[in-house]
């Protein structure tokens, strides 16, 4: 039983694929080590998460700006030596 809209659930987080990189993440997690945050009795995996993420319980985390940012590439020889 479910006290969400699925379209109520991809709004809240903020698109589909982030949904679907949330709910693959977290269950992941639940997979290697059991612990929801969740106390319920519900036996589906997907159910536990989908009720996490709507409560709160869980997002995603961004990574910080230095993991993000293009690493600087070097500049090949054959340019420097062209440009010499």
């Amino acid at each position: 039983m479910k006290d969400f809209d699925e379209e109520a659930l991809v709004e809240k987080v903020g698109g589909k694929f982030k949904l679907a990189a949330l709910v693959q993440k977290r269950m992941r997690e639940l997979l290697l080590s059991g612990d929801s945050k969740l106390m319920g009795n519900s036996t589906k995996l997907l159910d536990t998460v989908m009720r996490e993420i709507w409560e709160g319980k869980i997002d995603l985390e961004a990574p910080p700006p230095e993991e993000t940012a293009p690493a600087e590439i070097p500049a090949s020889k054959e340019k420097k030596e062209e440009s010499a």
